[in-house]
């Protein structure tokens, strides 16, 4: 059986590392100690004792690393919430200025809703490099929320050069010219301060069939 100097030293030791601990687990050692300290002729008390000490020390300090990280987990939210805030008026300060097209890849489909036969299919993946390709854009962007169009490959009844609305939510272009035949906006999907990349997502069913557009463009940017 250890004498009471031992056990005296295995408190001291409890004690020592009970100081680091929270409140609630500085009380279940004292507990624990009097239990020790009523114990101390008794071996088997001891153990039992120190044995029970440790199993209330561990599920306390699981309950304190579990609200710990729920702690950094809500601030970590909320540093994203004000990052994303951020980014969004970085990207709206990218956007002004005036961009033209470099690269269009995509698909452009109409299908027969009954048949389900292709009416039109045109798989397209061009470099574009001026405006005799009739993707070819060329506009400005401005804080006024205001789009210039310069110059178009294919203009059809549109007068050069155009003012028109656009809007902008964060990771969106809407306004008519970032429209389609069925959706309202194109989704930016990487930005830069030389580069734009957007996507148009474009499907929906009409008198003439089922139409599938889908298009990223990438566009750089130059001086006026």
């Amino acid at each position: 059986m250890p004498g009471r100097s031992h056990i005296r030293t295995a408190v001291r030791t409890y004690a020592e590392v009970a100081c680091g601990l929270p409140i609630g687990i500085g009380i279940l050692f004292h507990v624990s100690c009097l239990v020790t300290q009523n114990a101390l002729g008794n071996r088997k008390a001891v153990y039992k004792a120190m044995k029970k000490f440790y199993f209330l020390i561990t599920q306390s300090l699981r309950k304190s690393v579990t609200c710990a990280a729920i702690a950094a987990l809500m601030c970590n939210v909320s540093l994203a919430s004000c990052e994303k805030e951020k980014d969004a008026q970085t990207v709206y300060d990218m956007l002004q200025g005036t961009w033209v097209t470099t690269h269009a890849k995509g698909h452009d489909y109409l299908i027969d809703a009954t048949t389900g036969v292709y009416k039109w299919k045109d798989d397209f993946d061009e470099n574009i490099n001026d405006i005799t390709s009739e993707k070819w854009m060329k506009f400005t962007l401005d804080r006024n929320n205001k789009v210039t169009i310069l110059e178009l490959g294919d203009p059809e009844d549109l007068v050069l050069p155009a003012v028109l609305n656009y809007s902008f939510n964060g990771k969106q272009l809407g306004g008519m010219v970032f429209s389609g035949d069925f959706t309202t906006y194109m989704t930016i999907i990487d930005i830069s301060d030389t580069e734009l990349v957007l996507e148009l997502d474009d499907k929906g069913t009409d008198e003439d069939g089922i139409n599938d557009f889908y298009a990223i463009y990438t566009f750089k940017k130059v001086d006026e």
